[in-house]
């Protein structure tokens, strides 16, 4: 692990405040070692009493919103869900375009830009968009349009999503609730039965476990079982997330969010998508009949 000292300070903070007493432990010890090298710049990192007791008051509201029946979720039907977006991206953005190439306020650039047609904001987003090379980066105009997505994906493919630290994740804690995936290649495997009747025996020990320790409970939960994630991200790191997770050299398991990711986005604003570089790709659901079977 690599770290400057002010993220390794946010760790061990972050590790001390942990419900988990093991979390806690390496927290302490990571400390220890890395306070003999630099004192200093890690005197602040301690137990944080807001992040600790934050989650137990959360987990105590969250549990009483739980008993209205009302309020829980139907199965998912869709691995990714577009939930919000902005209304007037195009508009948006060719305005921080005018804005980076003239003199104007960006209030008058947004003005110009509302008055355009869609052909002209169409125009402008390709000029800006259309000529990079396979290894170009897209302007940093696109950071001021986003989006969200309310996504379920199965505990290994979120390893790979959290990896993308450039937006924001808000996973909900990982348990059996969720069902769980099932890869082709172990129905082909001739191991379907035995894969999930092991899976099946893993939930039923869970559930007993989690009455009374909820925490220590995920350790029974498989990275083949699902969990719910909400992500926030500008539209250029979303070029960056569809483009190298959708690509058909990646896993299955992750490739099949962002390519679905990318089809909301080519929907929503056809114009962006254009530009994606990601249209060659199988649709995702090309990539859940091929590598995934029905549960």
């Amino acid at each position: 692990m690599t770290a400057n000292a002010r993220v390794m300070e946010h760790a061990i903070t972050k590790m001390l405040s942990h419900p988990l007493e093991e979390v806690r432990d390496i927290g302490a010890e990571v400390r220890r070692v890395a306070s003999a090298e630099v004192p200093t710049l890690l005197k602040y990192a301690d137990r944080s009493d807001y992040l600790a007791n934050t989650e137990t008051k959360l987990e105590k509201e969250i549990g009483d919103w739980r008993l209205i029946s009302d309020l829980q979720s139907p199965p998912p039907t869709e691995p990714v869900a577009l939930i919000g977006y902005d209304r007037e991206a195009e508009a948006k953005f060719v305005a921080a375009c005018l804005y980076r190439a003239s003199g104007m306020s960006f209030a008058n650039a947004v003005s110009r830009a509302g008055a355009m047609s869609a052909e002209e904001q169409a125009r402008i987003v390709d000029g800006a968009l259309g000529g990079r090379g396979d290894f170009d980066i897209p302007l940093r105009e696109l950071e001021h349009v986003t989006y969200t997505f309310d996504c379920v994906m199965d505990n290994g493919a979120y390893f790979d999503v959290k990896r993308h630290r450039m937006m924001t994740q808000t996973p909900q804690a990982l348990t059996a609730d969720l069902g769980y995936a099932i890869p082709r290649a172990i129905e082909a495997a001739g191991f379907r039965d035995r894969y999930c009747r092991t899976l099946d025996q893993s939930i039923e020990a869970y559930r007993i476990i989690a009455r009374d320790f909820p925490h220590e409970a995920s350790y029974l939960v498989a990275n083949a079982f699902n969990r719910r994630v909400l992500l926030t991200l500008n539209l250029r790191e979303a070029f960056h997330f569809c483009r190298l997770r959708g690509a058909p050299n990646g896993h299955f398991s992750y490739r099949r969010i962002a390519v679905r990711m990318y089809e909301l986005l080519r929907a929503t604003h056809p114009a962006f998508a254009r530009t994606m570089r990601c249209e060659t790709y199988p649709s995702s659901r090309e990539i859940e009949e091929q590598f995934f079977a029905q549960v």
